[in-house]
């Protein structure tokens, strides 16, 4: 199986859940302009570990594009300034269903291993 982590600010816990984050997993990051303070924590935390990285974010220029691995530029229905993230969500959900879809569907013998060397916690 694989494991599945939600890195968010509840009850301040989101600088010791950065340990979570390793060179073998991938971040999902869903960060829309203006940028909020927590979110270029968690993708330079991401950086510094080696994770690859999947950015659902609008058009706008970012500072951290050339960081991803993949970036979706994804324009959200807005109402009086605030965003609907319908679409960052269905998206979200299909990559999650196609992986565990390949997951169930690809015999063991023919996952490759990574050639990644694991990488360090963050502390």
């Amino acid at each position: 199986g694989a494991r599945a982590s939600l890195l968010d600010l509840g009850g301040g816990l989101l600088e010791p859940s950065l340990c979570r984050l390793h060179a073998r997993g991938v971040l999902l990051v869903v960060t829309y302009s203006p940028h909020a303070d927590e979110s270029e924590m968690v993708i330079e935390a991401a950086h510094r570990a080696g994770v690859p990285m999947i950015a659902f974010s609008d058009p706008l220029p970012s500072a951290h594009a050339k960081d991803m691995a993949v970036r979706f530029e994804i324009r959200e229905g807005e109402v009086m300034g605030f965003r609907s993230l319908c679409a960052s969500i269905y998206l979200a959900q299909a990559l999650v269903v196609e992986m565990a879809r390949e997951m169930i569907e690809t015999p063991p013998e023919l996952v490759r291993p990574s050639k990644r060397a694991p990488g360090k916690l963050i502390p």
